[in-house]
């Protein structure tokens, strides 16, 4: 058995045979490789690693260095994203995921990388590996009758509202959306071309409020399988446009509930402003993360991180 990027077609096909199955619904009708176009792209194999017993795929991780930055833009570390971990069913039980964290953690090494951090239900497996807890996010809850009394009771005159596609998004908009979030901490450098890339998920929505060159709120929508009626990414000058988009977003699926995810960051004033229009809210943990580096100084700042839903693998 040979852990190596895959390289030819059958590789390939048999990897995403693996991930579809082991981290799917049977008969879920979108492709697994669809929902993760920077990291599981046919033609790109250079962030997926798989253990083989000859061409056949039966453990996989993903890994995406990303760099952590300011509102200014200023790089504090470099983390590794790690994703899509699977192990063939009738291979489970014979110590496969440790072989590959082994050679994940010596991978993470030679990248120089500071951490790696991952998104898991399997608390128990993971904090055995080392991994730990990482910041806290908000799950907000947003009702329609709610934000259509905040609607009506300001007497709100909603600009514009598109659904843009990956297309119409330019390099220079997307710099100006991602200007529009909360900025009190840090957050994962995003490129404008990585942007588009995974605006191509399946049932993913953006919303712009106001127009290409001048806009005054956006909100994100959906991730295939993952965020199912979630705004996982959201950036206004005002909280008024934002109370339209979210309308609008409400209309147009014809909902009466949705949910928004936030930066714990009490200290902002726009997260203060999209707590005050919830339901109600529930902080937990973002995500887990394990250091490599040993200088902890700079890994205390992962504290401060939060990670937009786009952005997570």
């Amino acid at each position: 058995m040979t852990i190596r990027h895959p390289s030819t077609t059958e590789e390939v096909r048999t990897r995403n045979r693996l991930l579809q199955h082991s981290l799917r619904p049977e008969n879920f009708p979108i492709d697994i490789v669809d929902e993760y176009p920077l990291v599981l792209n046919p033609k790109i194999h250079q962030y997926s690693y798989c253990q083989f017993i000859e061409e056949r795929a039966i453990a996989h991780f993903n890994l995406y260095p990303k760099d952590v930055v300011d509102a200014s833009n200023r790089t504090f570390l470099t983390v590794g994203l790690v994703g899509n971990v699977a192990t063939d069913a009738d291979s489970r039980g014979q110590g496969l995921m440790r072989t590959m964290f082994r050679y994940l953690d010596s991978t993470a090494g030679s990248m120089s990388l500071d951490a790696l951090v991952l998104w898991s239900d399997l608390t128990q497996f993971y904090q055995k590996l080392g991994f730990e807890s990482l910041a806290s996010e908000l799950l907000l809850s947003l009702s329609a009758s709610s934000i259509q009394a905040r609607v009506d009771k300001a007497s709100i005159h909603c600009p514009p509202i598109h659904c843009l596609t990956p297309g119409e998004l330019s390099d220079q908009l997307a710099v100006e959306l991602m200007k529009l979030r909360p900025n009190w901490g840090l957050h994962l450098k995003r490129r404008p071309d990585e942007f588009r890339d995974l605006l191509t998920i399946p049932d993913c929505y953006l919303i712009l409020v106001g127009e290409t060159s001048h806009p005054l709120a956006y909100l994100i929508l959906g991730k295939g399988y993952d965020m199912v009626k979630v705004i996982h990414e959201w950036g206004f000058e005002h909280i008024d446009p934002m109370l339209c988009g979210i309308q609008y977003l409400f209309e147009r699926l014809s909902i009466e509930a949705l949910f928004l995810l936030s930066p714990a960051w009490h200290k902002d004033k726009k997260v203060n402003e999209v707590i005050a229009i919830a339901e109600s809210s529930q902080e937990q943990p973002m995500c887990f993360y394990r250091p490599i580096a040993k200088n902890q100084k700079n890994l205390n700042c992962l504290q401060k991180l939060f990670v937009w839903g786009l952005d997570s693998i």
